[in-house]
């Protein structure tokens, strides 16, 4: 058949029937809609954590970590840059804060930085001018989307917050507000940032940090960790600079799982409602094939082609708009952190939104509705006439013979039963069961 032919006949279809051919594609758009926006919320969860580890660590590989918020003395870093393997290391001091605004509260990192920063050369940092560091040892610098949750305005000289950590309350500037082009992705996160010596002040923590993030020189990162090793004694923790994201992941799973089913059952109404939608239509459907092949002397081919193409435009048109659905879903309804995540870590509530992913969930509703499509192609069975349909008693395509209604419910039965046993002999498992 030619395209023209595909596309008027598929236009006839519509035009009779625009209620099937819609709540087909409805069911396919809310099940892509759920599935990916909920993918794309657990997805976007670990790779904003990766993108704020990254850009703030730069070239750093590994880190030497206190293992409690005490921290330890700040001269180690001294000793950590005269290692013969080490090419930078920063010191770095993080603590949790709450931060209160104008308009708000959250929860924040107050992070330390002083002008070694810069040498790691991480998106976000490397437009830290360290000069500009020393000239704000007097505030603290907050992202922008921080800074318009707190209500603190982007510019002005009275821009104060009242700043907790440690149990102390101090009412500090804000040095200046930075925005995406200064400092990439940290811009969504929840940080405070200030100069070292001003945030161990504000902690009550002088000449002590948390933590030491260390560049290996090229081909020496075993060296070097070893190197760490040795001079930690056991004391401090030598570990991947991005061993935060691997915690948060961990963190995540039970998240990750409860959102998983619930993607699931989504994509499984979606599909039912697919097919609910196009057995309404099979009956018209078959009738219509019957005549095609007898009247119009269609062959099998063409069936084949016609039934493939309606089931991938109305697939493709449907699966776009729930991709679009779920962007949408993603960035309201689903964005964010889990709130235990955010109590934590400081996770950026930036929605990363795959491509990979979107073909996927596309590709899997347009394959959805193809499943769905297919039944009329059982009259295509060699051996049986081309006007089978007519021949049928009752509605076409509507009579199940009784055997295959007692298989049906045998097999329910033992789903059942099976579904029972799992969840009893293995309480973990109930997920997989269900």
């Amino acid at each position: 058949m030619t395209l023209r032919g595909l596309v008027d006949h598929y236009g006839e279809r519509v035009r009779a029937h625009p209620v099937q051919e819609l709540l087909a594609g409805v069911g396919v758009a809310i099940g892509v809609a759920l599935a990916f926006a909920v993918l794309v919320a657990n997805g976007s969860i670990a790779t904003n954590a990766r993108a704020l580890v990254h850009g703030i660590a730069g070239s750093a590989q590994l880190q030497l970590s206190a293992r409690s918020g005490d921290g330890f003395p700040q001269s180690v870093t001294e000793r950590v840059r005269l290692l013969p393997d080490v090419a930078v290391a920063s010191p770095v001091l993080e603590q949790r804060a709450h931060v209160r605004g104008p308009a708000g509260t959250r929860t924040v990192n107050l992070v330390g930085v002083d002008r070694s920063i810069t040498d790691l050369e991480g998106s976000a940092t490397r437009q830290l001018d360290p000069a500009l560091l020393i000239l704000l040892q007097t505030g603290v610098m907050l992202p922008s989307t921080l800074a318009q949750e707190l209500g603190v305005p982007t510019s002005g000289s009275d821009r104060r917050i009242l700043l907790e950590v440690r149990g102390r309350a101090q009412r500090v500037g804000v040095s200046a507000v930075l925005n995406g082009a200064t400092i990439g992705p940290v811009a969504d996160a929840a940080l405070a940032i200030a100069p070292l010596g001003r945030a161990q002040a504000l902690a009550g923590l002088p000449g002590r940090v948390t933590r030491i993030l260390v560049t290996p020189k090229p081909g020496r990162t075993a060296a070097a960790r070893a190197q760490l090793r040795r001079l930690a004694a056991g004391r401090l923790t030598v570990a991947p600079v991005d061993r935060e994201v691997a915690l948060i992941s961990q963190a995540a799973a039970p998240s990750y799982q409860a959102t998983g089913f619930f993607a699931a059952i989504a994509a499984i109404c979606g599909t039912l409602l697919v097919f609910n939608a196009m057995l309404l239509t099979a009956p018209e459907r078959r009738r219509s094939i019957a005549v095609l092949r007898t009247a119009a002397g269609y062959t099998p081919r063409d069936v084949v082609q016609l039934l493939l193409f309606e089931a991938l435009v109305l697939g493709t048109i449907a699966s776009a708009v729930g991709i679009a659905l779920g962007v949408l879903l993603a960035k309201t309804a689903f964005s964010g952190a889990p709130s235990f995540l955010s109590f934590a870590f400081a996770l950026s509530g930036r929605v990363a939104i795959p491509f990979g992913t979107a073909l996927a969930v596309g590709a899997a509703g347009v394959l959805v509705t193809c499943v769905a499509t297919a039944p009329p192609l059982l009259d295509l069975r060699r051996g049986r006439a081309l006007d089978a349909v007519e021949h049928e008693q009752g509605e076409a395509g509507q009579r199940l013979p009784a055997r295959v209604r007692n298989a049906m419910a045998a097999a329910a039965l033992a789903l059942i039963a099976g579904a029972c046993l799992v969840a009893a002999a293995e309480p973990a498992a109930t997920v997989a069961a269900i």
